[in-house]
């Protein structure tokens, strides 16, 4: 599943409706500054754990992975949606506390991180009363709960 930005030209309209053309559809690549080591990221379909980058050139980056043995190019690799299921395989637990839809982290140094995810499945962050963040892939929960935490997510079961 690739992520696509597209642009729509109103080509005409009627009284039952407008007639629309897609006049630019590009494919959005993943930037090399928002991943690091131990992200996980879909290569092919598949979800996998960085375990190195190799920039060859400023604007070709090769990523290796855990328990493979060549390199691929940044800009064959897709973010991993976040989704419930994915949180439990991270070792978040339901807080049933809450309400059924809000998750908590592995517990580091007595601290735990609280998600939840909204109606249309987006997970969010609450940095205080009127502030969240989204949470829309798994390789920027893990960014957020290293730089909070300076820990690891990883998956306890297998993606």
């Amino acid at each position: 599943m690739y992520a696509y930005v597209a642009y729509f030209a109103i080509t005409h309209c009627y009284g039952f409706g407008c007639s629309f053309r897609v006049t630019n559809l590009k494919r959005k690549y993943m930037n090399k500054n928002e991943i690091r080591y131990k992200n996980y990221v879909s290569h092919h379909g598949l979800i996998r754990q960085i375990s190195g980058f190799r920039t060859y050139s400023t604007n070709h980056t090769l990523v290796r992975f855990e328990m493979s043995g060549g390199e691929y190019m940044l800009d064959s690799l897709e973010p991993v949606k976040l989704t419930e299921e994915l949180a439990l395989k991270l070792d978040f637990e339901k807080d049933n506390s809450e309400n059924n839809k809000t998750y908590l982290s592995p517990r580091v140094n007595g601290s735990r991180m609280k998600i939840y995810f909204n109606r249309f499945g987006i997970a969010k962050f609450t940095t205080s009363m009127f502030h969240q963040i989204e949470i829309k892939n798994v390789h920027t929960l893990q960014n957020l709960f290293f730089a909070l935490y300076g820990s690891e997510l990883v998956f306890s079961t297998d993606p």
